[in-house]
């Protein structure tokens, strides 16, 4: 629970949180298609989906999309814990953002390409 509180203490008010959000609308739904195509998440294919994703990150962060933030990004999914999204909604709610609907399939595709990818 501990590591759950301490991924919403380094997001919230870090990150420009609209475009959190459409940086993660946007890779669940290309998650999304990727599985309906049966495209691995080791595929080039989903590699690519990762890249789009970490740079959107980065710069609704403020930076760019270096070797640090990769690093960064895969750290934060290879330690994921599986309530995480759970967690994610409730903060929402607690500070008036929007919910996210569950996704939680599309969500182990990417954690699962940001892991093989991002090394």
């Amino acid at each position: 629970m501990e590591g759950l509180r301490n991924n919403a203490r380094d997001v919230w008010g870090k990150f420009d949180m609209t475009a959190m959000r459409r940086a993660s609308d946007a890779v669940s739904a290309a998650a999304k298609d990727a599985i309906a195509r049966s495209i691995s998440p080791e595929s080039e294919k989903a590699k690519q989906i990762a890249e789009r994703y970490g740079a959107a990150l980065a710069a609704a962060r403020g930076g760019t999309f270096d070797e640090s933030i990769r690093r960064g990004i895969r750290e934060r999914f290879w330690g994921q814990d599986p309530r995480a999204a759970r967690y994610s909604e409730l903060v929402a709610k607690l500070n008036g953002a929007p919910s996210v609907a569950s996704t939680v399939k599309e969500w182990k595709s990417i954690a699962t390409a940001v892991v093989h990818h991002f090394v």
